[in-house]
């Protein structure tokens, strides 16, 4: 594939189509895909028709190629979709915007009817829920009432429960005296068995002991005793053994009926008989325990039925007592119960009535709630049509305008991504031309577009724009134009910046912005700053770049795994998404290869007579009406700051509405924030009109110093195109300003403005003159001065194009007619250069004849010692301009051309641009410093020394002159004297600089340090003398003092 040669228009009609019909988010049509294309492939034929007339005519090169047109179609798809979707978004946002408004109007009526009927509903239920409200108020005190009666009773009742449980707590305190004996018996009866029983049972002969326990059992278990004989033989007395053996210890439940004996029921008779065994001494536990231990057992339990039956028999009247108390107790929580049931019957009443009173309340709350909301809603509404409403005619015309910008973007972005495809490097007129080509043709195919193309409203953002002025952008179309095609393009800018116009603003805007050179090591800094997304400035390039920087040129970025990186030489680093690279040169017409012009988006950034007629402007009213500037100065970082708050308060009010979901009256919170965002707004919208009123106040103001400005500013375009006569003629627009400041502070006061303005412009043309011309050889001061009377003659509107044009390129054409007869003393070219004025018309209508009619006339002229000062045939003279004169006298006697443009400088500036003063060195010196250098532009055989050393010796510095000549190895040396001129305050020389062009990189470096360095002795003086040379730094030319 050859990148660098035109392609065929099939070739680019073929790649064009695959790309967009490949694409399938844009939605063409096909018959809109072919006309896009014929676009495309129009735009890049014309653009290299274009390259060649701005060779022709500028002598600048250009190349356009086959990836400048890749870069086309990749704009034009990128771009498009990007401003497909802004636009669609922005209407959308302003579209839901005024769906709001339009739904909270409609909301309206509907709420004022809703709001009306809902006053008689809430009057009934006020006065139902009042009703009620006395009804359970009334049924509440006599619930009350019962209340306390019940709380009367129940008080009783406490009384009687009360002393009920303190005989119950008596008795139950005397059984507990009881309790430890019968638990000690029945735990003495638990160890026993049947075993033991029958062993008691088996005895033969009792002891004695035992036969008392079964005594004390037959008494208990009422067995009555066997009568036996008595031992005396005298009666009969009670066996109880016997009985206790054959009725009770055999009974194998023994010990279960002595455990669940009947102990609160004992008879009197038979407590009474075991009484008396109780009180025997021997009928003691731990006496029977020797005879038998189920004896003991059983003697305790005995022992404890007796004490138990006499507590029991003290406690029985408690217990009466108690029976009956807890009776009365039972009666009075009957009555209690009774009278609480009837309590609950009336409190569930009660409760049935306040539950109805609650949801009666409730009803009138919930419709007390809607009327506030419904009221609330409707004031919503108000304050938001009230707020909003203004917006809404300023919305709907944004809305169709944006609809209509949709309808308009595939031919407006065409045009637009041409711009920034192509045309960055053209100047203003070439970009119209460009651009009037592709809008004809965009209508020929009927493909919408805007019908003035602007590239400013179209891919602009004019918060954006405001800000690059602020920062220090030229407040210019093409400028401007710049600023946008940077910003969209996707490829890295470099700017043609000889009056370093777009580096002060690239570093204003970009705050930690690295500031790189070719010329000095770059590569480290270059690889942390894409590392760290640092912005990188690489300034004053040649017209070659470094193979090292392709891949960033590039941006031949791929993935490492989650990581984007890129090769910078043998380094692969990582790239982070926020690096921008920026390119300057101060070469005011670069030849870029090719490779270059692919691989960057140029853009040229020479200073327009539009842009520097501002800056003037602003100079000429600060310095004459201080107090105007400075309050512009402020209105315009106001303006912008409030114009910017404008927009992000739309912009917060257009989101908060479209990012609203359900009833928007709803929605408290939201209507506040827009109503309060609409009133800082409205605030803001006032403050934007004062700025207006005093913008036009002080647009009047400027609009006297306007014409003053402009002409002011036309002259830098003839200093600044001195470097085309030779290379060392460079003038930069700073020291232009400085020049302007100057001459305002040297002109002298006048009385009106008119005489004011007057004298400003002779102060400064006069000082310009002065000042450039002593950096002129003297074969150039007479052109520059001719140059600068053109100038003033056309800003003045005094010249005429074609007779400029007839001057400069020698009259050229051919005899249409015959030489007149006797003019053999007229040449063939000067005959057809007197034609050739015929054509120009004006005064030279028709003046073949005049001069055919009067050829001795006219040959007295050519006689003429002084053909300038003869008299003319006719008085022609009179009837002539000084550069008609001009004209005709080339035409007739070309040797006295040089006094008749003489003539047009004096006619037009002075005799003072034609005789301009010596050289004057002192006065140089006096305008120097130890940081601006004093260069000497060498002519053939001319060496300054002896005007240096002569100033010296008034300076007292003959012996502090270190004279260094430049040649091979003496670099080493000047870089020394430099460095040790600069401490000890001596005058360094640096002779014959164009013969050490290798050096001349370094001794930028070094004139550059000398205002970052340490501080200078207030007597150095750096000195430098060179030959005319394309090599010598333009840096250094630009900043320091030329001499001739």
């Amino acid at each position: 594939i050859d990148w660098f040669h035109e392609w065929p228009a099939e070739a680019l009609s073929a790649v064009a189509n695959q790309f967009l019909s490949k694409d399938k988010d844009l939605a063409f049509e096909e018959k809109t895909c072919n006309d896009v294309v014929k676009i495309m492939v129009q735009a890049q034929q014309s653009v290299f028709e274009l390259t060649e007339r701005f060779y022709a005519e500028m002598k600048r090169m250009f190349y356009v190629t086959p990836t400048s047109y890749l870069e086309l179609i990749n704009s034009f798809t990128t771009t498009l979709k990007s401003r497909r979707e802004i636009v669609q978004k922005a209407k959308w946002r302003y579209d839901t915007g005024l769906d709001k408004i339009n739904d909270a109007k409609e909301q309206v009526s509907a709420l004022q009817i809703e709001l009306n009927e809902l006053e008689p509903v809430l009057e009934k239920a006020a006065q139902e829920t009042g009703e009620m409200r006395e009804k359970c108020e009334f049924e509440q005190a006599g619930a009350l009432e019962k209340k306390v009666l019940v709380e009367d009773e129940e008080a009783k009742a406490g009384v009687q429960k009360a002393a009920a449980a303190e005989i119950k707590a008596d008795c139950e305190k005397d059984l507990a005296a009881a309790l430890p004996a019968y638990e000690a018996a029945l735990e003495a009866l638990s160890k026993l068995s049947k075993g033991d029983i029958g062993e008691v049972r088996g005895m033969k002969t009792p002891p004695a002991g035992v036969v008392l326990t079964a005594q004390a059992m037959c008494i208990m278990f009422e067995v009555k005793p066997t009568k036996v004989a008595a031992p005396d033989g005298k009666g009969k007395v009670d066996d109880y053994w016997e009985s206790a053996k054959k009725e009770l210890l055999v009974d194998t439940n023994l010990i279960n009926r002595m455990v669940f004996y009947d102990k609160d029921n004992i008879p009197e008779a038979v407590i009474n008989k075991v009484k008396v065994l109780y009180d025997d001494p021997e009928f003691e536990p731990d006496k029977i325990k020797k005879g038998s231990l189920a004896a003991m057992g059983i003697c305790k339990w005995v022992r404890a039925m007796v004490v138990y039956d006499k507590v029991a028999k003290e406690v029985g009247p408690k217990k009466l007592m108690l029976a009956k108390a807890e009776s009365d107790v039972a009666q009075a929580e009957a009555i209690v119960a009774a009278k609480q049931a009837e309590l609950k019957e009336v409190m569930d009443m009660v409760e049935s009535l306040e539950k109805q009173l609650f949801e009666a309340n409730e009803k009138a709350k919930e419709l007390q709630k809607n009327q506030k909301d419904c009221a609330a809603k409707l004031a919503r509404a108000e304050k938001l049509i009230d707020g909003l409403g203004g917006e809404q005619a300023s919305w709907t015309t944004k809305s169709k305008r944006l609809g209509l910008d949709y309808v308009n973007l595939t031919g407006d972005i065409l045009i637009a991504s041409g711009i920034i495809a192509y045309l960055g490097v053209f100047t203003g007129s070439y970009r119209n031309d460009a651009c009037a080509g592709w809008l004809q043709k965009l209508v020929d195919l009927k493909i919408p577009a805007s019908k003035e193309f602007n590239l400013q409203t179209c891919i602009g953002d004019l918060v954006k724009i405001r800000q690059w002025v602020i920062n220090g952008l030229p407040n210019d179309a093409l400028s401007v134009d710049n600023a946008i095609i940077l910003d969209n393009s996707r490829r890295w800018p470099l700017m043609i910046d000889p009056q370093n116009q777009a580096n002060k603003w690239v570093k204003k805007s970009e705050k930690e912005i690295k500031i790189l050179r070719l010329t000095q090591p770059y590569v480290r800094d270059l690889e942390n700053a894409i590392q760290f997304g640092t912005p990188c400035l690489l300034e004053n390039i040649e017209e070659q770049l470094d193979s090292i920087l392709d891949p960033v040129l590039q941006k031949a970025t791929f993935k490492q795994g989650t990581l984007t990186m890129v090769k910078l030489g043998d380094s692969v680093i990582e790239w982070s998404k926020d690096f921008k690279f920026y390119i300057t040169t101060k070469l005011p017409n670069p030849h870029f290869p090719p490779e270059i012009c692919v691989a960057v988006g140029i853009l040229n950034f020479m200073a327009t007579l539009d842009g520097l007629q501002d800056q003037m402007l602003g100079i000429a009213v600060a310095a004459e009406e201080p107090e105007t500037e400075a309050k512009r100065i402020a209105l315009v970082v106001e303006s912008a700051k409030a114009k910017a708050q404008l927009k992000e308060l739309e912009d917060k009010i257009l989101a908060l509405l479209s990012s609203s979901t359900g009833n928007i009256l709803d929605d408290e919170e939201l209507i506040e924030t827009l109503s309060s965002s609409k009133v800082m707004g409205t605030k803001i919208e006032e403050q934007v009109k004062q700025q207006e009123v005093t913008a036009v106040q002080i647009a009047e103001v400027r609009q006297i110093y306007k014409y003053h400005a402009l002409r002011s500013a036309a002259l830098y375009f003839i200093v600044g195109d001195m470097c085309i006569v030779d290379p060392m003629y460079q003038f930069s627009l700073d020291w232009f300003i400085i020049m302007f400041n100057k001459s305002i502070d040297m002109a002298e006061a006048k009385d009106s403005k008119d005489e004011r303005f007057t004298e400003l412009f002779r102060s400064f043309i006069s000082l310009l003159f002065l000042m450039v011309c002593r950096g002129l050889f003297e074969k150039d001061k007479l052109l520059y001065a001719f140059m600068l009377a053109l100038k003033c003659q056309e800003i003045e509107k005094e010249l005429k194009l074609n007779e400029v044009m007839a001057l400069l390129t020698g009259v050229p054409g051919s005899a249409k007619e015959e030489k007149p007869p006797n003019s053999d003393w007229l040449t063939a070219p000067s005959w057809a250069r007197i034609n050739a004025l015929q054509g120009l018309g004006d005064v030279f209508d028709g003046f073949i004849g005049e001069f055919t009619g009067n050829i001795v006339g006219w040959q007295a002229v050519f006689d003429a010692t002084n053909p300038e000062e003869a008299e003319w045939p006719n008085n022609f003279k009179l009837k002539c301009t000084p550069l008609q004169q001009a004209l005709l006298l080339f035409a007739l006697r070309a040797d006295s051309t040089v006094k008749a443009i003489m003539n047009i400088v004096g006619q037009k500036l002075g005799n003072f641009f034609l005789e301009p003063p010596p050289l004057d060195l002192p006065t140089c010196y006096l305008d120097s410093s130890p940081t601006i250098p004093l260069i000497y532009i060498l002519a053939a055989g001319s060496d300054p020394l002896g005007d240096i050393s002569k100033l010296a010796e008034t300076y007292d510095m003959l012996a502090n002159i270190n004279p260094i000549s430049l040649g091979q190895g003496q670099g080493p040396k000047a870089v020394a004297g430099i460095q040790e001129g600069g401490q000890s305050g001596k005058w360094v020389l640096l002779q014959n600089c164009h013969l050490a062009p290798s050096f001349m990189n370094q001794l930028e470096s070094l004139v550059e340090k000398l205002s970052e360095g340490p501080e200078l002795h207030e007597m150095f003086r750096l000195w430098l003398t060179a030959c005319p040379s394309p090599n010598f730094p333009i840096s250094i030319l630009q900043m320091g003092i030329k001499m001739t």
